[in-house]
């Protein structure tokens, strides 16, 4: 794939990928925070429904990880299919970031699940 065509693709997956992250990364932070003070638009929420609310959480996070992951993917691709070193090297550049993401919504999601799992199921 020619160069001039694997950057500009670069920043065709880049643009949303950054927006994507932006927007679950605060959809996960405010429903974090509404699980744990139990508090939802200034209205006291019992326990059965902090739980329920856990599984959006858990579907944002399962949505945060598959879909960096899959902006990887592609950035992998690009650079595979890129027709010189420098053109592959800022697919991957990308792709090092976008994996960064992913391990940083499996590092800190899963701790985050484990303390609310705690809060919210223990005896």
């Amino acid at each position: 794939m020619d160069s001039s065509t694997t950057v500009p693709l670069v920043f065709a997956i880049a643009i949303p990928n950054m927006f994507l992250w932006a927007y679950l990364d605060k959809l996960m932070k405010r429903r974090t925070e509404e699980i744990v003070t139990g508090v939802f638009n200034g209205k006291v929420l019992e326990i059965q429904d902090r739980r329920r609310m856990y599984i959006s959480w858990l579907i944002a996070l399962g949505i945060g990880v598959g879909s960096q992951a899959i902006f990887t993917l592609g950035y992998w691709i690009l650079a595979e299919n890129a027709a010189t070193r420098s053109a592959e090297l800022f697919a991957r550049l990308y792709g090092f970031y976008s994996a960064i993401g992913v391990v940083a919504h499996l590092v800190f999601g899963g701790v985050w699940f484990m303390r609310v799992l705690r809060l919210l199921f223990a005896r």
